[in-house]
């Protein structure tokens, strides 16, 4: 009867050990997307960083000439939050840009929504690429 209790205490520990380790490894993978897409956005690489986005909540059909001549010089996160269960990542990013025909540099705040995707083993981005004018 103790060693069946003792059992019984140890999956339960695993389990939960387990589940932690997913949580970290989950949020280690978030902070290897958030910096690949910080990069790519700095770069102004706008075709690339819209692969980022969950195509269910993005419309698909986005126009990139709206983003051409446009330049990132800065990109900070401000401010985030993780949701308790980890799946789901809201940020307030800073961004500075300029248009190359204006050279006036723009500073916006950008809210960017994160969720992870079981099914794709990856986070993806629910709220598309900010709105630069």
């Amino acid at each position: 009867m103790y060693r069946i209790g003792f059992l019984i205490v140890g999956v339960v520990f695993f389990t939960a050990g387990c589940a932690t380790i997913t949580e970290k490894n989950r949020m280690a993978g978030f902070e290897e997307i958030s910096k690949a897409y910080e990069r790519i956005m700095l770069g102004s690489k706008f075709e690339t960083a819209h692969g980022f986005t969950d195509p269910k909540s993005v419309r698909k059909g986005i126009e990139f000439t709206a983003y051409k001549g446009i330049k990132i010089v800065e990109y900070q996160v401000k401010e985030g939050w993780v949701s308790d269960d980890k799946l789901v990542v809201n940020q307030i990013v800073e961004m500075k840009y300029y248009r190359i025909d204006r050279l006036v540099v723009r500073t916006i705040r950008y809210e960017q929504l994160w969720k992870y995707d079981d099914l794709k083993n990856t986070w993806l981005l629910q709220t598309g690429l900010p709105e630069l004018k």
